[in-house]
């Protein structure tokens, strides 16, 4: 009896915790997806920004050049970003908007510009809600884990209910959630447990945070120019230069991010001050390990095309199981 009492309690908290959180993870895992699938819809979308007259990168400095010629007033330079393959070279500004240059790799030429849109990022990272959004992004996340926890329990009590009598509530939705949830159980858990992790590290555990220091007025000038930042960088690694954040009001430090020496050796950030003519470079403060495991788990978009397509499935089975969830609660409300 005190075995099919829990299993009733249980049961009854699934029921009721994917009712109450069944459309926030469907808008959260919504856009994820959109996150996911961003960079390709973007090269379908604006074409133009992707014709590039070969792969060979120059030095910081000459896309710094063309950078300031198409510089509107009270814009400033942000930061500077080298992907590689058939990927533009794109320069950040930030004025009243935040302004993206996509430049010609070998040449420097100006392709196009755009607009800065980070609406469906924010709405990921903090429901639109600064500061105490991110808590309530990782709050929906715990309840995401109660929610698979308590679901592979009801799971298991239908197994043993099976055994001696037809289970009851066998109608179709509830046959495909029940069925598919087993299946779903370790994708989900990865993208719950690491988004979490994520939220609750704060603006330090996501390169792509929207709060407000991350978004801090980059500094009007700057004693050093990018050539020299990166040259200073050097010194702490020789790997190929990924990317240059200008150094801000509140931290006058540039940030340089190289390509790890080895195979798998990720990404190495050094710090390098901008207060004299003699650069002093630094490593940048590493970030927990808890942390990094979580980033590389959960932006699969910046890894190969297998895990943005395992990420994609992690977050149609999220979609798929909230959604049948909510199709059983509003079918047994009706009766």
């Amino acid at each position: 009896m005190a075995r099919i009492g829990l299993d009733s309690g249980v049961g009854r908290f699934h029921r009721r915790l994917g009712l109450a959180t069944a459309l926030l993870q469907i808008l959260i895992a919504l856009s994820g997806l959109g996150l996911l699938w961003q960079a390709p819809l973007e090269r379908l979308a604006a074409p133009d920004h992707y014709r590039i007259s070969g792969e060979t990168r120059i030095a910081p400095d000459a896309y710094v050049a063309t950078a300031r010629r198409a510089m509107k007033p009270g814009e400033r330079l942000a930061s500077l970003t080298l992907q590689q393959g058939s990927n533009p070279v794109v320069v950040t500004l930030r004025g009243a908007d935040t302004r993206r240059l996509f430049l010609d790799p070998p040449t420097g030429r100006l392709l196009a510009s755009a607009r800065e849109e980070d609406g469906l990022s924010r709405f990921h990272a903090g429901l639109w809600i600064p500061g105490v959004g991110r808590w309530l992004v990782g709050g929906a996340g715990v309840l995401l884990l109660l929610s698979v926890t308590s679901g592979l329990w009801r799971w298991a009590s239908m197994g043993r209910a099976r055994k001696g009598r037809r289970a009851r509530g066998n109608a179709l939705p509830m046959r495909w959630h029940a069925r598919s949830g087993p299946w779903a159980t370790v994708p989900i858990l990865t993208m719950a447990l690491s988004g979490v992790a994520l939220a609750f590290a704060g603006s330090g555990g996501d390169a792509r945070d929207t709060s407000a220091g991350a978004a801090a007025m980059p500094a009007s000038r700057t004693t050093l120019s990018a050539d020299r930042a990166v040259a200073s960088a050097r010194h702490w690694s020789r790997g190929r230069l990924i990317g240059v954040d200008w150094p801000g009001v509140r931290a006058p430090d540039w940030t340089i991010r190289l390509a790890g020496d080895g195979d798998g050796a990720g990404t190495v950030t050094i710090k390098v001050a901008d207060d004299s003519a003699s650069a002093v470079s630094a490593p940048a403060r590493d970030l927990p390990a808890i942390t990094s495991w979580a980033r590389r788990m959960h932006r699969v978009a910046d890894g190969a095309p297998l895990w943005r397509i395992l990420g994609s499935l992690a977050g149609l089975l999220i979609l798929w199981q909230a959604a049948t969830g909510l199709a059983l609660g509003v079918r047994r409300a009706r009766r």
